[in-house]
């Protein structure tokens, strides 16, 4: 695909990038321009368009002012610059940031240190960022302080740009509008009380030394969930090959590490506990105290060093507290109303609930993967979304008007007005082609020559399953995800404890309860990397190999006694509902493995029984093949099976669905997965046992073609995407579709199975034998003059 921004050789470095008028986002024949952010390869920043056009096209009256300037000389250190750049500008009411080539950036108004973590060298360009009612008159300060005090050169004058766009991946194709909340994602050492152990004892009914050494065991766990954060971050700098990158992460690790094991930070934390028998928060407040005199030093690289011992510090005491920034505090705060776009570096999947708030329209992170958790559920709520946007919260702030565009991924901010109508005449367009579909929703999912398909939807909770079968009209819930129900109560608050077997109980009747007379299949619990549960340490083995064990963990009495136990008691839960439903065990790898969850099923049953409870007998069990491993030995006992395609992906092609660096490898499109997936179908068939799709590959267009194509005829969408796959259904010809499957054999990648297919369908709408499709062609296709 063309660029849509500008294909010129470009003329300047810098940090800006511009469209001509006539090729901006505003679309042909609009007269505002379209300026961009945008970091290239290397982390290399520039803009494409000669200086005098640069400054023509910005002027107008924004809401945030920037000042762009080429870095010649630098004659002072950068906390030296910092502290006379808060100086001189602290009497103005404005908010002043800067941002470098590698996207971070810092408060010129704030800690010095973090500036000096900015590397600000000769050379490079920066983008200094005034928000607030004297934003204007502050960087005309700063512009008279880099000519005459600093002898930088190559001012690019003080400019205001009201239209920023930073290009991401989609996760939804759809189009908001709405106002940025930028999540916070640090906390403070004083959101760390110290307690007095002794007290402490006393509550708990324990000596002293039983009480220290509790928190000596909590404290040590936390450690280790800190190395792990730390390693990761090494091994991912030297996947993204950033050398400054690099370099922080391993002086972080060193610092908390020591050398050769023999800790530096954690072994004295460990020892100012366990010789003052003092809590973790006090240990943690002494040992950073020791380094208080290098935060008010001239050195820079004594306050970096400060900077990185609090930020170690306050990390690990948020680990041992499981504490993190709470979401939905900071959506009140920010009194937004409706339509919140949330941006924020990452969210945590045990934050996903918040997705499902009414008032929430979307999330864009800079990192993030399009299959994990928290994608998943953008998409099962209808919401927009885009992951590795880099940079982007450095640019937006709280309050900010944003338009998110799935089709391109691209989050625009401060949109002009020009732009603003131009995508709200695409919502319209948008919302009439929704609002056909959903006239739609009554007809059955029949092909063209007549085969009859299944769609169902996922569910995490009573309120999905009634949108679903409602709203939707979809055939039954083929996925219930109970891993949120471990992870949040029903107000979205976060859990502290398991809950309680007769608490689980009443969950799955009502879910079953709403489910009616249609089928419910309800999986029991699925720990991954990106959704484990908050008051359980993360198994290692998941921390390690960024893998699911699936059902194996939950078996796994020897090594994970704590989800084994909560395993038991969800089945015992399970068994004492009303009603007919399924049970579905997440990532089953042989016969023998199911074997054992059945011979523990039968045992609860006889537990019960013998305690005087009613079983109900109306339950099935099924396994999810997410694991070429369980196509060599598939139960025999199983009742039904599911495909998980996207795990099965990770397994095959060994890509980490979580990782934002490999997002771009990870394609469920890849000829060894259909390879893998076509012995599902054959294999199921050959056992005569019914098979559904419940991975993300069916809210894919291109991937609903292709397992149609190889047999798959149960499927579980998002709600998000279930009219369109309807109408999809009823458009083509399996007939057609067995066609497309043998030209699939002769290819070996997924970007060329992808092109193949979508080349395939123009074809078919072109010659009238899915002539329906062209009604939502605009839903399938980039319109590339569309920008």
């Amino acid at each position: 695909m063309s660029n849509p921004i500008s294909n010129n050789k470009p003329k300047y470095p810098g940090i800006l990038r511009i469209a001509p008028a006539n090729k901006g986002l505003a679309g042909p024949g609009a007269k505002g321009p379209f300026v961009r952010y945008e970091p290239i390869l290397g982390q290399q920043v520039r803009f494409e368009c000669p200086r005098d056009k640069l400054l023509g096209a910005v002027a107008g009256s924004p809401a945030t002012e920037f000042l762009l300037a080429r870095v010649s000389t630098l004659t002072v250190l950068n906390a030296e610059l910092a502290d006379l750049l808060r100086s001189s500008t602290e009497e103005f009411k404005a908010d002043l940031s800067v941002v470098n080539q590698a996207s971070r950036s810092a408060d010129l108004k704030g800690d010095p240190a973090q500036v000096e973590a900015l590397g600000i060298k000769s050379g490079q360009w920066l983008l200094v960022s005034a928000k607030g009612p004297d934003g204007a008159a502050a960087l005309k300060r700063l512009q008279s302080l880099l000519v005459d005090e600093f002898k930088m050169v190559e001012i690019v004058e003080n400019t205001a740009l009201r239209e920023m766009g930073f290009p991401g991946r989609s996760i939804t194709s759809n189009i908001k509008i709405g106002r940025a909340l930028v999540l916070k994602d640090t906390l403070d050492l004083n959101e760390f009380p110290v307690v007095d152990l002794q007290v402490e004892a006393i509550k708990h009914n324990r000596s002293l030394d039983e009480e220290l050494a509790a928190h000596l065991n909590a404290t040590a766990d936390a450690i280790r969930e800190v190395e792990e954060t730390l390693d990761q971050a090494v091994a991912q700098a030297q996947a993204s090959g950033h050398a400054e990158e690099l370099r922080v992460a391993e002086a972080l690790a060193f610092m908390f590490n020591g050398i050769e094991g023999l800790g530096a930070m954690k072994q004295e934390l460990l020892e100012l506990m366990e010789s003052k028998k003092v809590c973790a928060a006090a240990a943690v407040r002494e040992y950073i105290g020791r380094y208080e005199a290098n935060k008010q030093s001239s050195d820079p690289k004594f306050q970096a060093l400060f900077t990185d011992i609090y930020q170690l510090g306050v990390k690990l005491l948020a680990i041992k507290h499981k504490k993190s920034v709470n979401i939905r505090e900071e959506i009140e705060a920010s009194k937004l109303g409706e339509h919140i776009m949330l941006v924020a570096e990452n969210i945590a999947a045990s934050d996903s609930g918040v997705i499902a708030d009414r008032r929430i329209d979307g999330a864009v992170r800079e990192k993030g993967a399009p299959k994990d958790h928290l994608s998943i559920r953008l998409r099962d709520h209808e919401k927009v979304g885009l992951y590795g946007t880099r940079g982007v919260t450095a640019a937006v702030h709280t309050g900010d008007l944003v338009i998110v565009d799935g089709r391109r991924g691209l989050i625009i901010i401060n949109p002009s007005e020009v732009t603003t109508q131009h995508y709200e005449r695409l919502k319209t367009e948008y919302d009439r082609l929704d609002g056909f579909l959903k006239t739609q929703r009554q007809l059955e999912p029949v092909t063209a020559d007549g085969v009859r398909l299944e769609l169902t939807g996922n569910a995490a909770a009573v309120d999905d399953i009634e949108s679903a079968l409602n709203r939707h009209n979809l055939a039954g819930i083929a996925l219930v995800r109970t891993e949120y129900f471990f992870c949040e109560h029903p107000d979205l608050s976060e859990r502290t404890a398991e809950p309680s077997v007769e608490e689980q109980r009443k969950y799955y009747d009502r879910l079953i309860l709403a489910a009616g007379d249609r089928t419910v299949v309800i999986r029991t619990v699925d720990i991954d990397p990106d959704k484990t549960f908050p008051y359980l340490e993360k198994p290692v083995e998941i921390a390690k190999t960024e893998r699911k064990k699936g059902l194996g963990l939950c078996l796994d009495k020897e090594n994970n006694i704590p989800y084994y136990f909560l395993f038991r008691d969800q089945l015992k839960a399970l068994l004492q509902t009303k009603g007919r439903a399924r049970v579905m065990f997440p990532l089953v790898r042989s016969d023998k493995e199911y074997e054992t969850a059945l011979a523990l099923v039968e045992a609860i049953k006889q537990e019960l029984r013998s305690g005087g409870k009613t079983v109900n007998e109306q339950l099935s069990f099924g396994a999810m093949i997410e694991h070429p491993d369980i196509l060599k030995d598939l139960p025999k006992r199983a009742e039904f099976f599911s495909l998980g395609t996207t795990d099965l992906t990770q397994f095959v092609t060994a890509v980490n669905r979580y990782s934002t660096l490999n997002a771009g490898s990870f394609d469920e499109l890849d000829p060894r997965v259909l390879k893998e997936i076509a012995k599902a179908v054959a294999k199921a068939a050959e056992a005569d046992k019914p098979l559904s799709c419940c991975g993300d590959m069916g809210n894919d267009w291109r991937g609903m073609l292709t397992l149609m194509a190889l047999g798959v005829r149960k499927f579980s969408v998002s709600t998000g995407v279930s009219d369109l796959m309807r109408f999809i259904v009823r458009s083509v010809k399996i007939a057609d579709l067995q066609a497309m499957l043998k030209g699939l054999h002769g290819i070996r990648t997924p970007g060329e199975a992808r092109h193949f297919i979508e080349e395939y369908t123009r074809e078919q709408i072109r010659s009238g034998a899915w002539a329906e499709l062209k009604k939502v062609e605009t839903l399938l296709f980039l319109d590339e003059t569309a920008t």
